[in-house]
This record gives C-alpha cells, structure tokens and sequence, in this order.
C-alpha cells in the first residue's frame, strides 16, 4: 500500500497519495462486505423461505436485497457510463423489483398459512 501511496502522490506531485490510496482501499473493502452481506442474507432468505417462516423470510430478504441492489447499481453503473451517474437510477430499480419479488413471496407464504 505504501508504494502504491508513493507513485500515486509522485503522480500528482503532492505528498497525499498514501491518503488516497487508503480512501481507495477502504473504498474497495466497503464495497466487498456490502456485497458479502447481501449474499449471507440472500442465502437466509432462502432458508427461512423453505422453513416457511415469514416473517423471517421477509426481513432476511429485504437486508439482502437492499445490499446486492446497491453492489449491482454500483457495478453496472461503473460498466455502462463510467462514471456514478447511473447509480442514481440503478440502485432504486433494483431495490423495487427486489421488494415486489420478496413481498410476493412473503405474501404466498402467509396466505399459505404460515
């Protein structure tokens, strides 16, 4: 990290490229739990689904989704315009399709009987 830090402030000619090359890294490891935590709970989710137990089910989903619907905007977003512009758009997108499916789900369980 400290060479990387070095050639980045040699780069800019400042001495802050250690600074970013940790807001860089945090960055990544950020995005790496997000993205980790939505795929615990979305495999929760399918757990609870399948022990038919709703109201678990539903909050498993929505923390799952919430997480993987942040981590694909982010990716496609980074994909397609090369830039965050469309994260803006993505990220509620998927969170929307992803709560219709989970609510979907959620309400066959209960009208199930569960």
């Amino acid at each position: 990290m400290q060479k990387f830090g070095q050639a980045l402030g040699e780069a800019l000619g400042l001495g802050i490229g250690l600074a970013l090359a940790k807001i860089i890294i945090i960055f990544v490891f950020g995005v790496v739990i997000i993205g980790a935590s939505g795929v615990v709970f979305l495999g929760l989710s399918f757990y609870f689904y399948k022990k038919k137990k709703p109201k678990s089910f539903l909050f498993s989903a929505a923390i799952g989704d919430i997480s993987l619907s942040l981590i694909a905007a982010l990716i496609l977003s980074s994909k397609i315009s090369g830039n965050l512009s469309l994260f803006m758009v993505l990220a509620p997108v998927f969170l929307m399709i992803g709560g219709w499916v989970a609510w979907s789900k959620y309400r066959k369980l209960k009208s199930a009987g569960y």
